[in-house]
């Protein structure tokens, strides 16, 4: 099983043999993502399948199709990545869609944990996940803000804050340890990205009992149930970030309720033993040996 290092299960599999088998488990669009990192692009995930790559990145683009070419099986976490396999010449017999999974043991609420954030966000701190958008609102709604992560706009990020007399505090990167309180010292989850699959940080905190507000278009419109257990953003929903803030936060919306739903939607749909169970039931069934 692949799950990242595709280029190099690639070429291991003819190193081993012609017969060797199998599967990915892709995350996103990696050609994209390097260009992103390293400054070559700043379009969005779909935009760049249609501009004149480098050679560089075309070559990357070559061997990673070429790896899931390969592959027995390509299993993506949401719609948008089956769209963009296809659009990478992978059959549509390979693709099948599996959610990311949470540790809901580990993952619980808390009632007895004090709040002492309104919003937590866990992200890369890249520009797609629009955190600047996210220090902006709760600055202007003079909400608590917990951020999570690491990364190129760290620096960036605190100054924004700083300028936009937020109230911020930048955790910087936590371990599976160390999550759990985050998300039981909050009471709401933001994951503000333009383009997501299914975000191992939202199932984290709707397994913590977290309301949880998002994008529509993205991955998280497959775990997000809209107005019941969180909020999805944008031109269908009519919901802006700022909005959705205030009504999650007001006094019309039952954020226990919500969390409860959300906690027991993840358990039955995203826990381990499931989405494992499902990956187990693919190898079966393409009877791959080790």
């Amino acid at each position: 099983m692949a799950n990242g290092a595709f280029l190099e299960t690639f070429f291991g599999s003819f190193l081993a043999s012609r017969k060797a088998k199998y599967f990915s488990k892709i995350p996103g669009d990696i050609v994209w993502e390097r260009a992103c990192s390293s400054g070559y692009t700043s379009v969005d995930v779909f935009a760049f399948q249609t501009i004149n790559l480098n050679y560089k990145y075309k070559l990357l683009r070559y061997l990673f199709s070429r790896s899931l070419k390969r592959s027995e099986k390509v299993i993506v976490p949401a719609p948008y990545l089956r769209d963009l396999c296809l659009s990478w010449g992978i059959k549509e017999s390979k693709i099948v869609e599996i959610g990311n999974t949470v540790d809901t043991k580990l993952y619980q609420p808390d009632s007895n944990v004090e709040k002492i954030y309104d919003v937590v966000t866990v992200s890369r701190l890249v520009p797609v996940k629009q955190i600047d958008e996210l220090i902006a609102v709760c600055a202007k709604l003079k909400l608590r803000l917990a951020i999570v992560g690491d990364g190129p706009l760290f620096t960036d990020l605190q100054a924004l804050a700083i300028k936009q007399k937020a109230n911020v505090t930048f955790l910087g990167l936590k371990n599976q340890e160390q999550l759990p309180l985050i998300y039981q010292q909050s009471k709401v989850f933001v994951l503000n990205s333009q383009i997501e699959a299914t975000s191992y940080a939202l199932l984290e905190a709707r397994s913590s009992g977290l309301t949880s507000i998002a994008n529509c278009g993205t991955g998280s419109e497959q775990v997000i149930h809209h107005l019941v257990d969180g909020i999805l953003c944008g031109v269908t929903t009519g919901f802006t970030l700022e909005n959705a803030l205030q009504y999650v936060l007001g006094n019309e919306f039952d954020l226990t309720k919500a969390g409860v739903l959300a906690r027991l939607h993840t358990i039955r749909e995203f826990d381990r033993k499931t989405i494992f169970g499902r990956i187990h039931g693919l190898l079966d069934d393409s009877r791959v040996t080790p």
